[in-house]
């Protein structure tokens, strides 16, 4: 239900960009499962998510180059 919430908001043409949304929580509490979630929904209606670990790139001196 969140992930689906999330979709229709960033879906709204209401939604104006720029915007941030954090997903926080403590480790093993569902945050990638809900990007997943949200991923595949945003797919289901033509957009295209792009994911990006910002964790595996943490030592990156560059973290935009690595994106």
């Amino acid at each position: 239900a969140i992930a689906q919430g999330l979709s229709r908001f960033l879906r709204n043409e209401n939604t104006e960009p720029p915007l941030t949304i954090a997903v926080t929580g403590k480790w093993g509490t569902g945050k990638s499962s809900l990007m997943n979630l949200l991923r595949d929904d945003l797919k289901r209606f033509g957009f295209r998510p792009v994911w990006f670990n910002a964790w595996h790139h943490q030592r990156e001196e560059n973290m935009l180059a690595a994106l």
